[in-house]
């Protein structure tokens, strides 16, 4: 039960053929380099050329997903009161580590603004920066 299938439309290749009989896509013998392109561009890819196949909304929909978790959020800091302040994620509300740079179990990258973030200090702007520098 060794059959060759199309990469793009999944269909079975007969024996001995070279294009895939529903899409006409060649099949030869190419090595894999990985990816290519960017998940926009390989978002822009599908939609132009697979949309009429039945699996192409929801490869784009897994790949907009992917695009969102590595760009990540933010996480929401909690201020305890009777037990320590933490932060969870801004996705789905795991508690997190200041050392975790993505969820346990969502898998969303976690945006750490900067110290202000893991300190809870009011960030200075610059204009509050340059009333210092004049008054020094």
């Amino acid at each position: 039960m060794n059959e060759e299938r199309c990469v793009c439309c999944d269909a079975i290749i007969p024996e001995g053929s070279h294009v895939c009989p529903i899409c006409r896509n060649s099949v030869e013998e190419t090595e894999s380099y990985g990816a290519c392109c960017g998940i926009d561009d390989a978002i822009r890819h599908i939609m132009a050329d697979c949309s009429g196949f039945p699996w192409a909304e929801q490869v784009i929909n897994r790949l907009k997903y992917h695009r969102r978790q590595a760009i990540g959020k933010k996480p929401r800091y909690h201020k305890g009161h009777s037990i320590n302040s933490y932060y969870t994620c801004g996705n789905c509300g795991e508690i997190l580590e200041i050392q975790d740079d993505f969820c346990g179990k969502c898998g969303y990258r976690v945006k750490w603004d900067s110290t202000r973030c893991l300190t809870g200090l009011p960030l200075v702007d610059a204009a509050e920066k340059a009333k210092v520098k004049d008054n020094e």
